[in-house]
């Protein structure tokens, strides 16, 4: 469930919108077919086993020979791209118990790992607070909660670490329905690297040696690195031939200081450095050409500048994929990926586990990547810090270079390790705006027309005088973040400061007009470089919440570092990264969790509200305002009393054009009208008072006939008690006379002389108290004989007129509008059903804002409106809040007619509005 209220089913990759939308998913053809698939895919595992730490280079030729000695094979699969692991499948369990009770298995002298295979169905039944709400709807094993467990993931069934829900990574590995998207192999191998890394990490000692020995595990290896540089040379010998004076250069994580072992490799073919002088080189044959425009009538090479300048990217990208084929031994999986801004050519080299990308247009990532390499050889605590904390992001599943994701770039999230190492006291690195300005007014470097120069010699940067150890500033690292306001601010890399979102994009603080096209996001971190570029584009609410949480989680654990009782040379002690690691959640945290979850579940009940509390805000929001609607407001001089003007105008449209409200402006309040509201106010007051005098004259004579009724019984109850008195002694003595005679005969026993046992009260039974004391008997008597006596006084309810006295209420906002409005229909019912009718029905393909009219409008013909009378009639009232960095719109509704149907009126018309501003506000 995420904070709208949606439901999520992991199976089936749906979403719902409530419980009753789920219970009948549940119990749909869909669903059940995706859980029927699930079953067979366990039903398999039962005769299938995991291996993996085979040889590189192993076929599935020879482990199906190997295993083929325990007993029958039926299937062998390697997980690819990188062939760490393979899933061996028999024809019966028994074989795979005889296999999994064998030790030492052995292939070309390299001992293999044999698990049991597992197969998790996703979405397991939450077993969380969630659990109460599914509990009175038929559950499937496939219903899961989004958002919830630890860190919003479910957990596979070999390791303590968050992550997906595992299958084995090969072709059949989805279920119906989900095999567009299908399991990313990398996520399932990194899992089991994390496994064993965090074994050899608890053997380190202190968290200055596990930083070091995590970044010495984790960082390139030196034969990778040889590896790829040798591939840069044999590319710059093949290109070289056809594009004479070209470069090719290395960019990325695996050059920049901060790469992963195994990470892919980036490089920039340069053809801006091409020169004319063909003739000192050998003709060579061109690949195929004649489906290039400007190549048709050209069979040899070299090529020049001109020929290329003709080109688009996407033609020069697919010539150099056909040299690299024909020209380059031990290339294969060559293909190209298109893009507008920056297509490439992705292919792999020889037997190399890492996929590389091929790109003609990226001066800007060169020049990133040389920005990151001088601040890694700055200090040596800037690399033990990135690697802690982007493998620590990727655990925690909110940071990673993923095609299509949501998370943090592995880029912006070095970039935040930057900035809060240039902004603490005194700073470790200096900002990029301080090193442009060491580099001096020549020689400065201009891409794409955005200023891209920096100091490059490490020797002339001042050395930091911060002493603080690498263990203090990552606990800092997490404290600065957890508490900064990702919501109202952008982050500047260049400058290492922040600005609030609103001040930002005021006109006058714009001296660049480019800056206008900058996307704003759910985080925004401003490119150092490209101004105008969001390198945090991709990033939702729903991440950002996560990564904040995450943020949060990490700071309350490093914040006991070094303080008595915690160990920071102790492994698992609670001061060193296997603590900062794992899944342990404060309690903290659960406790804002629980409270977060009520808040979701009371935002779907509609509860009785009183008088004046009909009342929400619109807030601005970074992720609601285009590059176009930006420049709209910045003509208007004030960039946020423009947006709260739009904002007012807008929602009057959604209420008179699509709910089909009659809106009627209530008219500033004239000298007449104040002084007839006096005399109306004072007519109320005066007959209050005369009312309130009259109750308490009323509550006196009461008392007073209490008094006489109250004594009246009393009496009675004295003479009543007194005569019983005097009967009870007059049959006395007439009893003893009779005992005087003897009669001979003995009086039987009586059932009322037998003593019988009083019945035993059960142990945990209490006779229920009642919710009102009772009242003795005589005051009940009181209470029911006394009468109320008005003496021909009349209580007078007071109604001042009405009508006359519609008129604006005096307000100080910059922006105010005030109307009286009613809704002769109820457009806000049944929306959903109609919109199935007319798309289903009518065949209508209408999207937004017609389409709602559309709906409004059917449902206005079939009610057959205007009634006699309104359903609901109230006063709105929208005024602009202009608080600090806060921008928002209030709207209060005060109900006037109809109250009956007004609280769903309002419930819906709060959701509504909120939800066309989010998607036609533009």
């Amino acid at each position: 469930m995420n904070q709208q209220g949606v439901l999520h089913c992991e199976v089936c990759n749906a979403q719902l919108p409530n419980f009753q939308s789920m219970k009948w998913h549940i119990q749909g053809k869909r669903h059940q077919n995706a859980l029927q698939y699930w079953k067979q895919k366990q039903q398999t595992a039962k005769s299938s086993i995991f291996v993996r730490n085979f040889p590189i280079g192993t076929t599935e030729q020879e482990l199906w020979q190997y295993f083929a000695q325990f007993g029958r094979v039926t299937k062998v699969s390697i997980a690819q791209p990188r062939a760490l692991y393979a899933i061996i499948e028999f024809a019966s369990e028994d074989v795979r118990t005889y296999v999994l009770h064998q030790n030492n298995h052995r292939l070309n002298s390299q001992n293999l790992i044999v698990k049991s295979r597992e197969v998790q169905v996703p979405g397991r039944p939450p077993t969380n607070q969630y659990q109460q709400d599914y509990r009175q709807f038929e559950q499937g094993p496939g219903l899961s909660v989004l958002g919830r467990g630890r860190g919003g993931f479910m957990y596979d069934n070999y390791g303590p670490g968050p992550g997906p829900s595992f299958d084995q990574g090969y072709g059949d590995m989805m279920g119906p329905g989900n095999r567009k998207k299908g399991v990313n192999v990398e996520l399932q191998v990194e899992q089991y690297y994390h496994e064993e890394l965090i074994e050899k990490l608890m053997k380190v000692k202190g968290i200055q040696n596990q930083l070091e020995w995590l970044c010495q595990n984790l960082q390139v290896t030196a034969e990778e690195a040889q590896t790829k540089f040798q591939l840069c040379e044999k590319l710059q010998t093949c290109l070289g031939q056809f594009f004479p004076g070209c470069t090719v250069n290395q960019f990325g994580s695996s050059v920049n200081g901060f790469g992963l072992t195994g990470c892919d490799m980036d490089i920039f073919l340069d053809l801006s450095t091409m020169h004319g002088r063909t003739w000192e080189l050998q003709p060579i044959k061109l690949p195929f050409v004649r489906d290039f425009k400007f190549l048709k009538e050209k069979e040899w090479g070299p090529l020049i500048p001109a020929d290329l300048d003709k080109m688009g990217m996407g033609d020069q990208c697919k010539l150099i994929s056909r040299i690299l084929i024909d020209h380059l031994e031990g290339i294969h999986d060559v293909q190209v990926v298109p893009a507008s801004r920056c297509p490439i050519v992705r292919f792999r080299y020889n037997d190399t586990d890492f996929k590389c990308d091929l790109s003609v247009n990226n001066k800007l990532a060169l020049q990133n990547t040389k920005l990151l390499y001088l601040y890694s050889v700055l200090n040596s605590r800037v690399r033990l810090l990135v690697y802690a904390i982007r493998y620590w992001a990727k655990v925690k599943q909110i940071a990673g270079n993923q095609k299509a994701s949501t998370k943090l770039s592995n880029y912006a999230l070095s970039l935040m390790v930057l900035n809060y190492l240039q902004t603490i006291d005194p700073p470790v690195l200096p900002t990029i705006e301080k090193l442009a300005e060491l580099h001096g007014p020549t020689g400065r470097i201009k891409i794409e027309g955005w200023d891209c120069t920096f100091a490059m010699d490490w020797q002339i940067i001042p050395q930091s005088a911060n002493t603080q150890s690498a263990a203090e500033l990552l606990s800092g690292f997490f404290s600065y973040w957890s508490a900064f306001n990702f919501t109202d601010n952008i982050l500047l890399a260049r400058t290492a400061t922040e600005l609030p979102f609103s001040q930002f994009f005021e006109k006058d603080a714009m001296p660049d007009g480019r800056l206008r096209s900058f996307k704003s996001s759910a985080i925004n971190i401003q490119d150092p470089f490209v101004l105008n570029h969001n390198i945090t584009l991709n990033v939702n609410e729903k991440m950002r919440e996560q990564i904040v949480r995450e943020f949060r989680i990490a700071a309350i654990k490093t914040s006991v570092w070094g303080n008595e009782g915690f160990s920071m040379s102790n492994p698992s002690g609670g001061g060193d990264l296997i603590h900062l690691l794992n899944n342990e959640i404060p309690d903290i945290i659960l406790q804002e969790d629980q409270e977060k979850h009520e808040q979701i579940m009371e935002k779907g009940r509609m509860p009785a509200r009183k008088q004046g509390e009909f009342c929400f805000e619109i807030e601005m929001k970074p992720t609601q305002i285009s590059p176009k609607l930006l420049k709209q407001l910045q003509k208007g001089g004030a960039f946020r009393l423009e947006w709260c003007k739009r904002t007012v105008t807008f929602i009057i449209r959604v209420l008179k054009e699509i709910l089909l409200l009659t809106v009627e402006d209530l008219p500033e309040a004239t000298e007449e009208m104040r002084q007839k509201l006096e005399e109306e106010l004072a007519k109320k007051a005066a007959a209050d008072t005369r009312n309130n005098e009259i109750r308490e004259r009323r509550k006196a004579r009461r008392e007073e006939k209490k008094k006489v009724i109250r004594e009246k019984l009393l009496q009675e109850q004295e003479e009543k008690k007194k005569k019983e008195e005097e009967e009870a002694a007059a049959n006395a003595t007439g009893d003893d006379s009779d005992n005087n005679v003897d009669t001979g005969k003995k009086r039987p026993p009586s059932i009322f002389d037998i003593n019988v046992e009083p019945t035993k009260k059960f142990k945990g039974v209490k006779k229920p108290r009642p919710l009102i004391e009772p009242l003795d008997p005589i005051e009940e008597q009181v209470e029911a004989l006394v009468e109320d006596s008005d003496d021909g006084e009349e209580i007078i309810e007071y109604k001042p007129d009405e009508p006359e006295l519609r008129y604006k209420r005096l307000s100080e906002a910059a922006v105010d509008h005030q109307y009286f409005m009613r809704a002769w229909c109820m457009t806000w019912a049944r929306r959903k059903k109609v919109k199935n009718y007319l798309v289903n029905e009518e065949g209508r393909n209408e999207e937004g804002i017609p389409m709602e009219k559309l709906i409004s409008n059917a449902i206005y013909q079939n009610d057959r409106a205007p009634l006699p009378k309104p359903v609901v009639g109230f006063y709105c009232y929208m005024e602009s809040v202009l608080d600090g960095n806060e921008t928002k719109v209030m709207v209060q509704m005060d109900c006037k007619e109809g109250s009956r149907d007004f609280n769903t009126f309002f419930q819906f018309t709060k959701m509504y509005l909120l939800r066309m501003m989010e998607k036609h506000f533009n």
